[in-house]
């Protein structure tokens, strides 16, 4: 788990030294974790912040949830105006770079109506999806597109935002790699110890 921290920690600062991480556009957080049957429903509040807007007619507004373990097909739920896509690499936007696992399922809502919103810092309501594992959670990482909302800047109104952060999802249930290699070797040396033990006898 520390590797893996460690090695998300890399990735947002070095998309922090390229410019890629803006402190304004979509922001998705986990606000709460709860049963639905057999499975676990896991539900985000999400942001717009302020000189942020969602307006299809200039850029797609979109963003993606990586490595969304034990994800329930279909499962997903999502304020009117929004649709949801399941795949397992992408949707990303072309200026990020977030660690993808392939063999984990993404989830991506698109925001799909004319209307246009103006970030103000609000809510853009509750997103969720079910999961058959939990309720515990690990970091894994999002990114977001939007379009910018400065009419008093002619230069960078209406061009695309993109942003990439951490978040937090379904914990795996398979081992790290690293805890298997640990696992492994303390199984060879309790069975070494014990061929030594049958030998002195």
């Amino acid at each position: 788990m520390k590797k893996g921290l460690s090695v998300l920690a890399v990735m947002l600062a070095l998309a922090a030294l390229t410019g890629v991480v803006h402190a304004n556009s979509i922001i998705p957080t986990l606000s709460s974790i709860t049963p639905a049957g057999s499975n676990f429903s896991y539900s985000y509040d999400v942001i717009l912040t302020n000189q942020e807007k969602l307006d299809t007619a200039q850029n797609s507004a979109f963003y993606t949830i990586y490595d969304f373990h034990g994800l329930v097909p279909g499962s997903e739920s999502q304020p009117a105006g929004w649709s949801a896509s399941e795949q397992n690499t992408g949707i990303t936007p072309t200026l990020t770079a977030p660690i993808d696992d392939p063999g984990v399922t993404n989830i991506t809502w698109t925001y799909i109506d004319s209307t246009v919103i103006n970030g103000t810092g609000g809510s853009l309501g509750t997103f969720s999806a079910l999961s058959s594992i939990g309720p515990g959670t690990q970091l894994t990482m999002f990114t977001a597109q939007a379009t910018k909302d400065t009419p008093r800047d002619p230069s960078s109104n209406n061009t695309v935002t993109q942003n990439v952060g951490s978040i937090e999802t379904p914990a795996s249930v398979v081992p790290e790699p690293a805890s298997l290699t640990l696992f492994g070797l303390g199984g060879g040396l309790l069975g070494l110890a014990f061929l030594r033990r049958r030998l002195a006898r």
